[in-house]
Formats: C-alpha cells, structure tokens, sequence
C-alpha cells in the first residue's frame, strides 16, 4: 500500500522476501535499514510502478478468490482421507460417548470446519475432521461415510453442540480450540510447549486445517507406491492416522505402526482398530521386526529427531527389514528454508547436500520430491521440506 502511494520501501529480508519485493529494498542488519531509511535515492513513480505491474488490484482478488476456494475444497477433500467407512462407524458404542477435545476453524467468512474426537467408556474413539459448516445459512456439509451411517444423527447433534457452545472463541489465527476432557485438559496446560510443536493431534487446536492438509499430501503421495499383497511399515507412527489411510489402500494387506510413544500407540489404536493394522511399541533405530518383511516403510519427520549418533542405525535397520527392491519413503524439513523457526524438540535438521549424503551411504537408487503447496519431482532448496523415495 504504501510503495502504491509512491513511498520508499524498507523491508526486512524474512525468509521468501527476494520472492515478493526486489532484493534493493532488503535489508538484514539494522546498519542496513538505517542506510536505506537515510539514503538520497529515491523515487516514488519506480515504487508505484514495481506495484503496478506485479500486483494490480484485480491480479489479487482474483488470488485471494482462488485462496478460498482452494482452502474449502482441501477441507472437503478430508472426506478422501478418512480411514473410516460408514460401517465402522456403525460399529462404535455412542451410548455412553462424548466429545473429548476439538475445533473450529475459519476458512472464509462464509464458511468453517468443524472437528472433534469422540471417546466413549471402552476407550474406543472416532477422529472426525471432514464437516464444513455454511454460517450463513447454518447447514452443515458432511462426508459420505458420516451422511450414510445410522449413527449420522449423532454426529450432527455433537456438531451442533459444539456450534452453539458460547465458551469457543476464536484466536487471531481463526481458530477456537476446546476441550471437555479435565484430564486432557490438565496434560495439555502442563505440556502446551510438546503440543504446539509435536502432539499435533488431528481435530484439535494443535493441527490446523493447513497443516493437516500438507501431511495428508504425504501420505496420499506415499499411497501411489502400494502394489498387490504388499505390506507395509509405518514408524514412527505418531498418533496412527497416517498408518489408518494406508491400510486402506488397495494392495495394502497389512501395515505395522510402530512408536517410541506407548501413549501414542494406544491413541492411535483407540481410534483406528482396524484387522490389517498392528500396533507395535518401538525404536526406529531397534526395529523390533523380522529382516525382509516390509516392501513399503513410511517415515515421515521421524530423521529430525534422532541424535546424529543413532542416524546410521535408523537407515541401516531400513535396509534390514525391507525386502529387496523395496522402498523406503522419508521426509524431512529444509534446514535452509527454516533459518526462523526452531522447533526445540527436533535435535538436527539438514540441508539437502547433508541429507543426500547421508542417504548415498545407504541407497543405490534415490528420487527426490520438494514439500511446496503440493509436491513436485526434484530438489527446490527454497522448499520447507524435502520427500526421498529410497530403494533397496
């Protein structure tokens, strides 16, 4: 707005600036902006100019515009994800279940998603995160495994519950997290730092919509590489979402979710009982497996969190328990594209020459994916996290 007034720009150089503004207007010390702010150069008609010919007014509404309509239709594609059929859901004992822990969250004014965990006093659960409330006529769009089950009723009186809860309010990210449960509630006050960067459990305020959808891609992108009769490993686990959509897939008979957490294994198996899955407690530098059994291992932001010193045993119990020509799928966070951000529970991130270093060591054949708003063949190092196909 203010170079559209002809006014000189001064902009910290964060990271992807040199992708919006020209790199003559970055600064990174405060020598620098002082330098800028003083300097005798200017010229108000190139500021507005730079504005005109990269971000007319109708260029950007026509973006915000596909903005929204992209963010709503992530939402309902969370219907294309859910491990859970209209049969299972038929299956869970509602006589004595109640919302646990959940969310709202905007997507446009117009419209939010609607997310919550059911637990029932079996301590069987179900993750819903597929329903989309219209605020301006006050329907709700729900997935076709919640729409045809006879429990649909149900589901939809929680929802309206939860909408018309006067205590939910939203935070200046738009959302409004809630939680019913105390004791959940006491855990989460007393380690709110471990779930805002690591028990990001979906439907709750920890997993946005955004971030759900960014590793919902991984997995449906990991999905394209299960043939017939083949099994699968899946560790670490984490909360067993990931693990409860690949079991699903054709091809898959069966898949091992396996976590250092005995708290996440039991979450993960209180919400996704399914016959094909088994839930394992363990080491992803000790598998606890037999050698040659697996043609597909999944492991998703697992590397970040292991001591440099256990790397080599993480990759080489890999190359044990895969079965020749099989394939392990990792992903992992750019350490140069996170030059801001420090997640104290990860103990090295790398840079893609430390990364493909490593894996050298270990695999022959190596395919790399970048993490941007969707994932693309190949290495871009401006991206926030990198995919590697690694073959035995």
């Amino acid at each position: 707005e203010a170079m559209a007034r002809g006014i000189k720009p001064v902009i910290h150089d964060f990271l992807h600036a040199d992708e919006i503004w020209p790199e003559e207007y970055l600064f990174n010390t405060v020598d620098e902006a002082v330098g800028a702010i003083l300097s005798d150069d200017y010229d108000s008609h190139r500021y507005r100019d730079f504005i005109v010919k990269n971000y007319p007014l109708e260029k950007q509404l026509d973006k915000t515009r596909k903005l929204v309509n992209d963010l709503l239709l992530k939402t309902k594609q969370y219907s294309n994800f859910s491990p859970y059929s209209s049969g299972y859901i038929d299956r869970f004992d509602f006589s004595d279940a109640a919302v646990s822990i959940g969310k709202k969250e905007l997507i446009s004014p117009c419209y939010q998603s609607v997310s919550f965990i059911l637990k029932n006093c079996t301590g069987k659960r179900l993750v819903i995160t597929d329903i989309v409330h219209n605020r301006r006529n006050n329907s709700l769009e729900l997935p076709e495994y919640i729409r045809t089950s006879k429990y649909c009723g149900n589901i939809v009186r929680y929802c309206r519950e939860i909408l018309s809860d006067p205590g939910i309010s939203f935070n200046e990210h738009g959302i409004a997290g809630f939680v019913y449960d105390d004791q959940l509630a006491e855990d989460i006050k007393r380690n709110r730092s471990a779930y805002i960067w690591e028990r990001g459990i979906p439907a709750t305020e920890f997993m946005p919509d955004a971030a759900f959808s960014n590793i919902l891609d991984k997995y449906r992108f990991a999905s394209g590489y299960i043939s017939d009769n083949f099994s699968v490993l899946e560790a670490a686990s984490g909360f067993g979402y990931g693990a409860a959509y690949l079991s699903g897939r054709p091809g898959c008979v069966k898949i091992t979710a396996l976590d250092i957490s005995e708290e996440n294994i039991r979450f993960g198996k209180s919400c996704y009982d399914f016959d094909n899955i088994e839930w394992i407690q363990g080491d992803v530098t000790k598998l606890p497996l037999n050698s040659s059994t697996y043609d597909i291992y999944t492991s998703f932001e697992t590397m970040e969190h292991l001591p440099v010193d256990l790397v080599g045993a993480y990759f080489s119990e890999a190359l044990r328990v895969l079965k020749n020509g099989g394939k392990m799928i990792l992903s992992t966070p750019n350490k140069k594209a996170r030059a801001h951000i420090n997640n104290p529970y990860h103990i090295k991130e790398y840079t893609f020459e430390e990364l493909d270093e490593i894996l050298r060591s270990y695999f022959d054949s190596i395919e790399y994916y970048s993490c941007m708003s969707d994932i693309r063949h190949g290495v871009d190092e401006s991206a926030p996290g990198f995919i590697a196909v690694c073959r035995k």
